[in-house]
């Protein structure tokens, strides 16, 4: 038996999350994909897979099993890797998942350049604000607002984003300018809703030691914050959202600030990896680039 290409099989199953698919992924018979299985479990004198037609789960020892097989088929990976030179030249597949907030506007425009500098990568961008998830989640990087401190995962601080309030020219010319956070009761509040909640995000002011909290009108919510903004960029309410969504509109004159000595904090922008790919050279280069991007940015408080 391959060793090697029997836990290769064996990971795929896992994160393919059946036989038949893993089959398909690696353009093998699905006798084959079982073939391997069986032969790693006689190896190892234990069942990998509870067996079941309603669910797909990993044993206890199947689940210790993944953990060092991925370890084993990373170093293996980054040894090939590392003597047929990749080092001077990093290749193959690169699959990044991002925060939708951040593609667009900020990411997306500098790939070019980056691909450009290594040509032989193959990069494959998910958008997304759903949780990182290390056991199932197939990305080789994520760059999610938060989510920095996950297990078995490396991270690295971005920036620090800010909450800003803006509306349209034309809307604070109709309606005046709040110049306190009492003043916004007055004032159409458009809602943003985050991945994965029913409801819109209260909105917080803080200056000094004073507080303020208040709820979004009930007018419009929204859960896509480029959809929020050009909304607000036609004068129908301000909008509460991270500089980091903002930053386009403003430059251009669509929207414009308010209490800017009120904007509290957000959670921090990160860029994150699994730990066993530490030592991945085209891992490196692209968080190395994405680095680059937003220094200059504040990172910490």
């Amino acid at each position: 038996m391959n060793e090697l290409h029997a836990l290769r099989v064996f990971c795929q199953v896992v994160e393919m999350k059946g036989f038949s698919q893993a089959a398909i992924k690696m353009g093998l018979s699905p006798a084959s994909v079982t073939y391997s299985i069986n032969q790693l479990e006689k190896q190892f004198q234990q069942p990998l897979f509870k067996r079941s037609t309603r669910r797909f789960s990993l044993t206890s020892a199947g689940e210790r099993c993944y953990r060092s097989a991925q370890e084993i088929l990373q170093q293996f990976d980054r040894l090939k890797n590392d003597m047929s030179g990749e080092f001077e030249q990093p290749r193959g597949p690169l699959r990044v998942e991002i925060a939708s907030m951040l593609s667009s506007m900020h990411i997306a425009p500098a790939l070019p350049a980056f691909l450009a500098q290594y040509p032989q990568l193959q990069l494959s961008v998910s958008v997304s604000d759903r949780l990182v998830n290390p056991t199932e989640d197939r990305a080789d990087v994520f760059i999610r607002i938060g989510a920095g401190n996950i297990p078995d995962m490396v991270s690295r601080q971005l920036f620090l984003p800010r909450y800003l309030c803006c509306a349209s020219p034309e809307y604070f010319a109709r309606f005046g300018r709040p110049e306190h956070p009492e003043q916004l009761l007055e004032h159409q509040r458009l809602g943003f809703i985050r991945s994965g909640e029913t409801a819109a995000d209260d909105w917080q002011f803080i200056r000094d030691e004073q507080r303020y909290r208040l709820p979004p009108s009930p007018l419009l919510s929204f859960n896509h914050s480029h959809s929020l903004c050009e909304v607000a960029k036609n004068h129908l309410g301000l909008v509460y959202l991270l500089d980091c969504t903002l930053e386009n509109y403003l430059q251009a004159g669509e929207l414009e600030l308010v209490l800017q000595d009120w904007a509290p904090a957000g959670a921090p922008v990160n860029i994150l990896y699994p730990r066993l790919r530490d030592q991945s050279h085209k891992i490196r280069v692209f968080v190395d680039f994405i680095s680059r991007l937003f220094a200059g940015k504040p990172v910490g408080q």
